[in-house]
């Protein structure tokens, strides 16, 4: 069995948004292209969700899960923003210490802290974890595998994948959409720049700028991202096709 899980790109595609009509995805992207490449898959996914959101929903699976490491051959994950750890019902409890640090100090304490978790839970069921950078790109190292061992990046950015048909990316962008929890996003903010140096706010000016950016993609490049905030069938197919020729899958 692979296991797909992360956030609503981790689900597929979606159809833009109509109070009137049910709301689910058109396509179920990459895991429905594994499925009909012969592969059992379960989909973990769950839309607005968070990376430890995502860490607790695998753990909870395999916990249930007999001889998980005979079961499950590999797992997919997509990346979502780091601040979403913040935010939202599913949100990190303990923020207090973790809010005395600055912006930049955070934001990868936040994302390295996700991939030490998967790597901790690869090495303990043998299994191995594929990271794609979805809503949010990902970090990449030359030795990636060496500081979290068992889990790779297969896709840095799925979409630089599908603009300029490089899967890696050279300037990341880590923050996306804009929380639906507003005021406790601020509040957070609001904290790390109390803490943050001129570094720190130089760092969020330019991840504001590349936000913006993504956004201006995410709206006209309709081939890729029609409804304007999540990758479509094609982008999933290029994606796919990617890890099969890497012989990922």
């Amino acid at each position: 069995m692979i296991l797909v899980a992360g956030d609503s790109w981790g689900w597929g595609e979606w159809p833009k948004f109509d109070p009137a009509v049910e709301y689910k995805p058109t396509h179920y992207g990459l895991s429905q292209y594994i499925s009909d490449h012969g592969y059992k898959v379960h989909n973990l996914s769950v839309p607005g969700g968070s990376n430890y959101h995502t860490v607790n929903v695998i753990r909870k699976f395999v916990d249930r899960t007999i001889n998980p490491e005979k079961v499950i051959s590999k797992i997919f994950i997509f990346q979502t923003e780091w601040i979403r750890d913040y935010t939202g019902s599913d949100a990190v409890q303990d923020t207090n210490e973790l809010l005395k640090m600055g912006y930049t100090e955070l934001k990868n304490h936040t994302i390295s802290g996700f991939y030490y978790s998967l790597s901790n839970f690869a090495k303990k069921y043998n299994i191995k974890i594929h990271v794609i950078g979805g809503c949010s790109d990902t970090f990449f190292l030359n030795k990636f595998e060496d500081e979290y061992p068992g889990v790779s990046i297969v896709c840095q950015s799925l979409t630089n994948l599908c603009i300029n048909n490089n899967p890696f990316i050279e300037k990341p962008v880590f923050e996306v959409d804009v929380p639906i929890d507003r005021k406790t996003y601020l509040g957070i903010i609001e904290k790390i720049k109390k803490q943050s140096n001129d570094s720190d706010i130089e760092d969020f000016l330019n991840d504001q700028l590349r936000t913006n950016k993504r956004f201006m993609i995410w709206k006209y490049r309709k081939e890729f991202f029609p409804d304007g905030s999540h990758a479509n069938k094609k982008a999933h197919k290029k994606l796919f096709d990617l890890l099969v020729n890497n012989q990922v899958i």
